[in-house]
């Protein structure tokens, strides 16, 4: 079950309006919520960890869509009090919905043959193409604009669409899609009309090639200098690291034959 036990009045009030009981296991009704309401629904939900949880015991205290992280710096003797921890919640302007992993996902490589068989036959699609600019990028085919999480289907392609954005939610510092930090928020996903680099999942809000209007889009994560000379330290350390172990192994082995 649950722990109903909330910081403050507001946070109780969220948990009642997206939680309902359905053979004493509290679900969570994502459906009922939309880019504009889910942050203040999940903002700072509270949990208490029993002794033994086992991972889908953690996953239900989370409304079965996040997990139950203990807090840091308990002192001996306190109770296991935790926050729920939420990634992969895809929202438009009407409802919310959380990646399965299959008919109900994002798929960055959408081509056929990348596919697994339960990724073929999808009922929303998560991902989306630009409209306008020289990009190569496809979807999972679609066959109506509702398949479309973006609420628009274009030759069998999901386009993003500037009246109904995608919005990646989540508060899991280190997820798949760069999310740096434990408050729960929404930010604009890929290929999404943006302003400045904050509005999207990504931090790069920029033009796309080929497109003559003003308009900025959220494009995948740009490589910056810092991103360069971390990975070339990083490639740097290994190879040396190797090094001294090859030659600290030939000098034992050398040892070894006299």
């Amino acid at each position: 079950m649950i722990d109903k036990t909330a910081n403050s009045t507001d946070t109780q009030t969220n948990t009642n309006n997206i939680v309902k009981e359905e053979n004493n296991n509290s679900q969570f009704n994502i459906l009922s919520l939309n880019s504009k309401t889910i942050e203040s629904n999940l903002s700072k939900v509270s949990c208490t960890i029993p002794k033994n949880a086992t991972p889908t015991d953690l996953k239900k205290l989370c409304y079965n869509y996040g997990t139950c992280k203990l807090l840091e710096g308990k002192k001996e003797g306190e109770l296991n009090n935790g926050i729920c921890i939420f990634d992969n919640i895809f929202c438009n302007s009407n409802n919310c919905y959380h990646s399965d992993g299959c008919a109900n996902s994002y798929i960055k490589h959408a081509q056929p043959q990348y596919l697994r068989p339960c990724e073929k036959n999808p009922t929303v699609i998560f991902e989306t193409c630009p409209s306008i600019g020289k990009i190569s990028c496809t979807t999972r085919e679609c066959t109506s604009n509702e398949q479309c999480l973006s609420g628009s289907c274009v030759n069998k392609i999901c386009i993003a669409n500037n009246d109904n954005p995608i919005h990646y939610c989540s508060n899991n510092g280190t997820d798949e899609f760069g999310h740096t930090t434990d408050i729960f928020s929404c930010r604009l996903f890929f290929y999404e009309r943006c302003s400045k680099d904050s509005d999207c999942i990504t931090r790069n809000c920029a033009s796309i090639k080929g497109d003559n209007s003003d308009n900025l889009y959220c494009l995948e994560t740009k490589v910056t200098f810092e991103n360069v000379m971390a990975c070339t330290i990083t490639c740097a350390v290994v190879v040396i690291t190797l090094l001294i172990l090859h030659r600290i192994y030939r000098q034992a082995k050398r040892t070894k034959l006299y």
